[in-house]
């Protein structure tokens, strides 16, 4: 048995040439995975809080100090070379995670309580455009009004 998702993904990747044998580049798709793990472990334990007084003091923090910083890093990574993937010419397995991401605050009812597509524009931007289906996603979470 296995455990640890990037690592699995990573292993994968190699499998199926998601992940880059140049080791700059593997590092440049290494460096958004831990990223993207980043921005989402504050909000993890925002979602498991189990007191609601503390919960409203993590929404604050996440929602005012600490994802709009880590957005905008992650932001500045993707798509520097090709807009059509996160990272250089092709599909890695850092499309897969950003996209997943993305996937999980655009799904997700319960972060549209306090992070709107303003905080993650230029994320959303970017799926829209690259990923059909995730546009479909966007029009469809914002008809059903889980905005």
């Amino acid at each position: 048995t296995f455990a640890q998702s990037n690592a699995i993904l990573r292993f994968v990747g190699r499998r199926t040439g998601l992940y880059p044998d140049d080791a700059v580049a593997a590092l440049a798709v290494d460096m958004v995975l831990d990223q993207c793990e980043d921005v989402f472990k504050p909000v993890e334990a925002w979602m498991h809080e189990p007191d609601a007084v503390r919960k409203r003091g993590l929404l604050d923090a996440l929602s005012k100090h600490q994802l709009p910083p880590m957005l905008a890093a992650l932001d500045r990574h993707i798509c520097q070379q090709n807009p059509q993937h996160v990272i250089g010419s092709g599909l890695t397995i850092a499309d897969l995670v950003v996209y997943n991401l993305c996937l999980f605050f655009a799904t997700s009812g319960t972060m549209h309580c306090f992070l709107p597509k303003a905080v993650c524009f230029p994320l959303y931007a970017f799926l829209a455009e690259s990923h059909p289906f995730f546009s479909f996603l966007l029009i469809t979470s914002s008809e059903n009004g889980s905005e």
